[in-house]
């Protein structure tokens, strides 16, 4: 799931069963109003290009806004991109909220030119000649006119007839000033031309050409008219679908009051074809067509041109996606850099605890997904990098990564994890391309390319750094603060790894004397607070009482527990008042700072496995009912594995309260022996 800028937002997983993959993706709630892309692709596909991937745009737009401008989602659009005086030219019409249907277009005059007709809701076209120095309008609303494009003085129009499904019918007319001009039909996708034919004006300014389909790819193709200096005079999409499904849609109410829809497959010469359907309905309550009065009844080949037809105008207007531009069977990729998965595939680099990266060093993956546990065992490269692959993990897991070491510190991993290269955004028809592989808040992980993770670096992709020099420094330890924030008059600390008694750690202290050392009396004397008064024994900031003896002290504190031990004299150790006269010593005991923290968690990696997806029957029944957004369709029903039957025949029933609203079907599939067809049904 990607923004406008082609950065991503969210990623899944979802597996493949019998060449189908079946799935659903939340969206995320706290979106920005504005255009993303939803993208679905295997690894495989990757080898022709990013252009091909299966893109489907989504807006998302604020949920509480209540009117919009009636212009915004207008598309207004002539059929070669341009309005050319004296030239007469179709304009297509979509708006994706309303109705248009006989909405006037209008001069400067505001005299009624010709009038929209529309052709599915939402979806229409007009013909008219423009006039030089004219300006036109689509008026909407009595207050309202959107202006059509400005009328160039001169250039060419292209008409294409796609009805035909072994050929294409194209009429070319050029302004009187061109007639005589060399120009050039080409078909071009993806900077590749399949066909060029130079048109020849002869006796007027009119010419028709016929191309065959028969030699062409499916897909997308943009018809170009180029002079002989390459530029483009006009240009115009042309979907090419070949091997067609007719789909037939059916919408009964039965005597109990539920909605029953009923659908045929059959092949081009009428033969039923079992096969999976996907199939949507959409509740369209603010809709101003007639329920039943847009309606395709049309049979046999009548409904393969009309579909094509409808299709024409949804591609002419922009409203197509990228699964709609198919791979050309025929077509080898220049170069095979992605292999088939057979499972999902983990990318890491590793490093021990200290930040050291293991270079060919064996590890160890403890994989926890629900209630099963594995292991699977590895190898860096000479980059500390490993891959695993064909990993079948369900849902959200845990791995754990370990190698050979006595200690627990030696034997932890630590893995920097990595995303597999993200492809550009890219989508046909558009010369403006987005190639930023940013990561937004799905993911923060690096990208790296998979040759990167290969056992065997290759020594020409290895490139030679500049020299470092590393100073070493003292490693510091943590030690608990001085209590009152005092100065103390004389500091010794304990060695951690040879531990001293505390007699011993007096005897290092200047100033201070052990008397009657080995006996079991000893005593501690500061000759330089010798008769001022007692000397005040405080533990870990706690006072001991007055008559407190340093045996006392020995037995109580372990010196193994000592960390350090202060000695305050005179104005140091006057915030105990008069019961220190003789001076203060502190003792502190280790708390633990010192000891250097092992961060297990930093050898577990969360790894998100295959998408648990729920059904959209368990979607309906668990979401929260909330007052759907004004003038956005209601989706009422989503099947992505309908079976026909032998016959060719399916149905589904819609179980409740009866739907008076417009209901738009749209059904989708592809059969094992790759045999397409869609179609979208308005009742």
């Amino acid at each position: 799931f990607l923004n406008e800028k082609g950065e991503l937002l969210l990623s899944q997983f979802h597996r493949i069963e019998n060449g189908n993959s079946v799935g659903s993706l939340e969206i995320p709630k706290k979106l920005n109003k504005g255009i993303y892309y939803l993208r679905a692709y295997t690894r495989w596909m990757l080898n022709y290009g990013p252009e091909l991937i299966a893109t489907k745009q989504i807006e998302v737009e604020e949920r509480r806004s209540k009117t919009k401008s009636i212009a915004e989602g207008l598309v207004l659009h002539p059929e070669s991109g341009s309005l050319i005086v004296k030239l007469p030219t179709q304009v297509m019409v979509y708006h994706k909220d309303l109705s248009l249907h006989k909405a006037p277009i209008v001069n400067s005059k505001g005299e009624i030119i010709t009038r929209n007709i529309e052709f599915q809701k939402g979806i229409g076209r007009f013909l008219f000649t423009p006039v030089k120095g004219e300006v036109y309008y689509m008026s909407v609303e009595e207050d309202l006119l959107i202006p059509l494009p400005q009328v160039q003085e001169m250039g060419y129009t292209i008409q294409l007839n796609n009805l035909n499904s072994d050929k294409a019918l194209i009429n070319i007319e050029a302004s009187a000033q061109l007639i005589d001009e060399p120009v050039f039909l080409k078909g071009v996708r993806n900077g590749t031309s399949f066909f060029e034919s130079e048109i020849v004006f002869q006796g007027g300014p009119r010419e028709k050409i016929e191309i065959p389909k028969t030699e062409l790819p499916e897909g997308i193709l943009e018809l170009r008219l180029e002079d002989g200096s390459g530029r483009v005079w006009a240009r115009r999409p042309w979907k090419i679908k070949k091997n067609e499904l007719q789909i037939e849609v059916e919408r009964q109410r039965d005597a109990s009051g539920d909605d029953v829809f009923k659908f045929e497959v059959y092949d081009e010469t009428g033969k039923p074809v079992e096969t999976e359907l996907s199939v949507s309905l959409l509740e369209d309550t603010n809709s101003n067509i007639i329920p039943g009065s847009v309606r395709r009844g049309i049979e046999g080949e009548a409904e393969l041109r009309n579909q094509r037809f409808i299709e024409d105008l949804f591609l002419l207007t922009g409203q197509y996606t990228v699964e709609e531009v198919d791979v050309v069977s025929s077509r080898v990729p220049e170069e095979i850099r992605y292999g088939f998965q057979k499972g999902l595939e983990f990318y890491g680099q590793a490093y021990d605890l200290n930040n050291t990266l293991l270079e060919n060093t064996e590890i160890q993956m403890l994989i926890t997904a629900g209630e099963e546990v594995y292991a699977i065992e590895t190898k860096t490269n000479s980059n500390g990098m490993f891959k695993i692959t064909e990993l079948q993990i369900e849902g959200e897991a845990h791995i754990i990564f370990r190698t050979a070491g006595e200690e627990t510190e030696e034997k932890l991993v630590k893995v920097v994890p990595y995303e597999y290269e993200i492809p550009p955004l890219k989508l046909p028809l558009e010369e403006s391309t987005y190639s930023e592989n940013k990561v937004g808040s799905e993911s923060d992980r690096p990208q790296r390319s998979v040759s990167d993770f290969d056992s065997e670096i290759k020594s020409e992709k290895l490139i030679e750094l500049e020299e470092v020099t590393l100073v070493a420094t003292r490693e510091l330890h943590k030690t608990s603060v001085s209590r009152y924030d005092l100065r103390a008059t004389r500091v010794i600390e304990q060695d951690i790894e040879r531990p001293k008694t505390l007699p011993q750690l007096f005897l290092n202290i200047p100033g201070v004397q052990v008397v009657g050392l080995g006996t079991l009396n000893p005593s501690i004397f500061i000759p330089r607070a010798a008769r001022l008064g007692p000397l005040l024994w405080v533990i870990d900031g706690f006072p001991l009482s007055q008559d407190t003896r340093f045996a006392d002290v020995i037995t109580l504190v372990s010196f193994i527990d000592v960390e350090r031990i202060e000695l305050l004299l005179g104005a140091e150790a006057s915030v105990y008042g008069s019961r220190a006269a003789g001076g203060v010593i502190q003792i502190f005991t280790r708390s633990g700072s010192d000891i250097e923290y092992l961060a297990r968690k930093d050898a577990e990696v969360l790894y998100q496995g295959f998408h648990e997806s729920i059904s959209f029957k368990e979607y309906s029944s668990n979401r929260k009912r909330k007052r759907s957004a004004e003038g956005i369709a209601k989706t009422l029903y989503w099947e992505p594995q309908l079976v026909t039957d032998s016959k060719g025949k399916a149905e589904i029933r819609l179980i409740g309260p009866a739907i008076d609203s417009p209901v738009s079907v749209v059904v989708k599939a592809v059969t094992e022996n790759g045999l397409k067809g869609n179609t979208i049904t308005f009742f």
